[in-house]
């Protein structure tokens, strides 16, 4: 996973050497870069972005501030501040970050906090995503319901969640979400753009590496996901109150697992 990220540093220089760095690291991408706070919560507003690379010294930036601000809007950002040793703060510290580096940039210190701040993505991620199967499907990320645009493509994240892990070849999906047109070239591009339909839609929550998409195969990441069939089959404790008969009920082929499920309650 590559982290997105934007930096905010008015210091050209250092700027160009923090960008050579993270350029040969290859695990996080800058995003957008700015040189004050002014444009960076309506850019955040309409990005996504993990990371915020804040110069929280610069008084022509503010980035203190704008720290602040950012957590009390998006309050599972990760964050790098750049620090001088004086501004070891106990505001600094609050935000708990990633990590801390300082200027002249040393490119151990820098690689090390993007480690920590993969990390904590990585982790937020884990808690954050849930499948509901019994009754509706739905999927929420942090919390909140993912509103999907494609009705299609939700049906495919919920085929993909049902197979737990297992592959669905582009045959299957067809058989599956289109059964009642023709096999051909044209549905086969069908399967493929409500494959990269999915991708985009979770990806506006920062969530789609949790479903892998090949030439003519689809697959969901299911150690980055929490869902309630999952623990059921399980055995997790009270997880067998959550399921009343019903499984998938948007979905008809859902009706094919509920006889195992029913005995599993017995």
């Amino acid at each position: 996973m590559i982290l997105r990220a934007i930096l905010v540093d008015n210091d050209a220089v250092e700027t160009e050497l923090f960008e050579k760095i993270v350029e040969e690291n290859g695990k996080l991408e800058l995003v957008k870069t700015f040189s004050d706070n002014k444009e960076v919560m309506n850019y955040l507003d309409n990005h996504r972005v993990d990371v915020s690379i804040l110069d929280v010294g610069n008084p022509e930036i503010n980035g203190l501030e704008l720290a602040k601000n950012i957590k009390q809007k998006y309050p599972d950002m990760v964050f790098i501040i750049e620090v001088s040793a004086e501004e070891y703060t106990t505001d600094v510290f609050k935000l708990k970050a990633a990590g801390y580096i300082s200027k002249p940039y040393n490119v151990v210190d820098v690689e090390y906090a993007i480690e920590m701040a993969d990390m904590m993505v990585s982790r937020l991620r884990n808690d954050q995503v849930y499948a509901r199967t019994f009754g509706h499907f739905d999927l929420f990320v942090g919390g909140k319901p993912v509103e999907f645009k494609s009705a299609k493509a939700k049906e495919l994240l919920a085929l993909l969640v049902d197979r737990q892990g297992g592959i669905v070849t582009s045959d299957q999906l067809i058989s599956i979400l289109w059964g009642d047109r023709p096999n051909d070239g044209a549905t086969q591009s069908l399967a493929s753009k409500i494959s990269k339909t999915l991708k985009k839609e979770l990806d506006r929550y920062g969530v789609a590496d949790i479903v892998n998409v090949g030439r003519g195969v689809r697959s969901l990441n299911i150690d980055m996901i929490e869902c309630d069939l999952y623990d059921y089959l399980n055995g997790v404790p009270d997880a067998n109150r959550q399921y009343f008969g019903e499984y998938m009920s948007d979905y008809c082929w859902g009706e094919n697992r509920i006889e195992a499920l029913n005995r599993l309650k017995k």
